[in-house]
C-alpha cells in the first residue's frame, strides 16, 4: 500500500484519482480512453515507479504534459532517484540541473558526457 501510495504521488497521478468518481476503482474503458494523453502519461509513469526493479527509463516522459504537471514531475525527480537509476531520454534542456550526467547522441552514437551536478 505505501508502495502505491508513492507512486501514485511521485507520478502525478494521485491528483487524477481524486477527481475521478470511484477513485482507484473507475473503469477507465479499453486502453484508457477517459483519460486525456497526460494523464495516461502520468498512469505510465505510477506503474513504472510501482513495478521498478530499481531501473527505470523514461523516453520523452512529459511530453502530453502541461507545464505546471512537467515541473512538478521534476521536482518529484530526486524522490524518484532515491530508490532507483533514472535514465530519461528527452529533448529539453529545462531542467538539466536534475540529473548527474548527460549523455548526448547525435546521429549513431555518443558524441558529449559531461557531469551536470558537482
Amino acid at each position: 500500500h505505501d508502495r502505491l501510495a508513492q507512486a501514485l504521488t511521485l507520478s502525478g497521478f494521485q491528483a487524477v484519482v481524486d477527481e475521478m468518481p470511484n477513485g482507484l476503482e473507475t473503469v477507465l474503458g479499453s486502453l484508457g480512453q477517459k483519460l486525456s494523453g497526460g494523464q495516461k502519461q502520468k498512469l505510465s509513469i505510477c506503474r513504472a515507479l510501482y513495478l521498478s526493479a530499481g531501473i527505470i527509463i523514461f523516453d520523452e516522459p512529459t511530453s502530453a504534459f502541461d507545464k505546471k504537471s512537467e515541473t512538478e514531475f521534476f521536482a518529484s525527480l530526486s524522490l524518484i532517484k532515491k530508490n532507483n537509476i533514472v535514465i530519461i531520454v528527452t529533448h529539453n534542456s529545462e531542467y538539466l540541473e536534475e540529473f548527474d550526467k548527460l549523455v548526448e547522441f547525435k546521429g549513431n552514437g555518443v558524441v558529449n558526457v559531461e557531469k551536470v551536478r558537482k
